[in-house]
């Protein structure tokens, strides 16, 4: 798979991240994952820069994807999973290994995380009961005068 150098594209061209994209009609931050690699330019787009920019020859601004692995959902509450190098860390662990590792790592924080979200759930379900506790004070309080 390849990557629209779209930074190239634009920075030849002297316009602005936020011109590209109101020119192109996409969201700024669309642009920026296209141009910061985050995200493959699906075909749609690349014939959009195409048609906008008018451009003869959009195959000069192609480049092969990295050899790393590109996860681009949430990055693992924190974890920095955006660019994991496959070719040189651990090179005596085959890539299945390598990515099981990674998965595993991701669970663990997941199950990190949602005991953090239990403790957090019954904490606020303390303060609730405290705030109804001041509340009904207030309440009689306000009655016996």
């Amino acid at each position: 798979m390849k990557y629209l150098d779209l930074k190239r594209i634009r920075k030849e061209r002297k316009i602005s991240q936020t011109e590209l994209a109101k020119q192109l009609d996409y969201p700024q931050a669309y642009v920026s994952q296209i141009e910061n690699r985050k995200r493959y330019a699906p075909q749609a787009f690349v014939n959009r820069v195409v048609e906008v920019l008018q451009m003869d020859n959009i195959d000069e601004y192609l480049v092969d994807a990295p050899k790393k692995i590109i996860i681009h959902e949430d990055t693992a509450a924190g974890m920095d999973l955006e660019n994991v190098p496959v070719s040189d860390a651990q090179p005596d662990r085959s890539m299945e290994e390598r990515l099981v590792g990674i998965i595993e790592r991701c669970h663990e924080i997941i199950r990190e995380k949602d005991l953090e979200i239990a403790r957090l759930r019954k904490a606020l379900g303390e303060k609730y009961r405290e705030l109804a506790e001041v509340m009904m004070e207030k309440k009689e309080n306000s009655g016996a005068l």
